[in-house]
């Protein structure tokens, strides 16, 4: 092989060691990254809930004078909106139309 082809050779395993190194450095850093890139995930995913349901944000910020103030009244509050809830959701069930069968 002539001196220049060796050259090369040397140089380019230079490169793929080097290059090497570099990946698991890169994957290193990575892994320190992953655990604050899930929370921003998450972060941006309630961002999101928030924004296309606007009345949860509303019901959170009406509920929290009663958590700060009266803890006990949250669950109260709570409890009858559930059955509120329930209540109107067979309301509506019940006046439902059934298909002939």
């Amino acid at each position: 092989m002539s001196d220049r082809l060796q050259e090369l050779s040397r140089r380019r395993q230079a490169l793929v060691a080097r290059a090497t190194e570099e990946r698991e450095a890169l994957r290193v850093q990575g892994r320190a990254l992953a655990a604050p890139g899930r929370m921003a995930d998450r972060v941006l995913a309630a961002a999101s809930v928030l924004k296309s349901h606007p009345l949860v944000l509303a019901g959170a910020a009406a509920a929290l004078p009663l958590l700060v103030l009266r803890p006990r009244g949250i669950t109260r509050w709570a409890g009858r909106a559930w059955m509120a809830w329930r209540a109107l959701r067979a309301l509506r069930d019940g006046l439902r139309p059934r298909a002939p069968g």
